[in-house]
């Protein structure tokens, strides 16, 4: 039969934009000082998201990913003060100065 595949479907999703290359969260350690990130998403839902300050913006796009699951692919989070795009996956929530700030996720 054409067009036809064996087993169970595949989300395309998890394709494209998988949560990480082990399919876990971060592992918040609460023994270091933790940073709470308000992120608001496209519908205005807005979620405080904890992580250590080590803690990449890899694995924050990783968490809003998990709590925010209609969000689009190839989403950018947006710090509001001051604006900047954060990008850079691998900078660290210590370096962005992500602490108690607010991220907004856009299109």
């Amino acid at each position: 039969m054409i067009g036809s595949e064996i087993g169970p479907p595949k989300n395309i999703i998890d394709e494209v934009f998988p949560i990480s290359k082990t399919n876990t969260l971060p592992e918040i350690n609460y023994s270091l000082p933790i940073a709470k990130i308000s992120v608001k998403g496209l519908n205005g839902q807005n979620k405080i998201i904890s992580l250590n300050f080590h803690h990449s913006i890899a694995d924050l796009r990783d968490l809003v990913i998990a709590e925010f699951p209609h969000t689009p692919i190839g989403f950018k989070l947006i710090l509001t003060f001051p604006r900047k795009i954060l990008s850079d996956l691998t900078h660290t929530i210590d370096l962005e100065k992500l602490d108690n700030s607010v991220v907004l996720i856009t299109k």
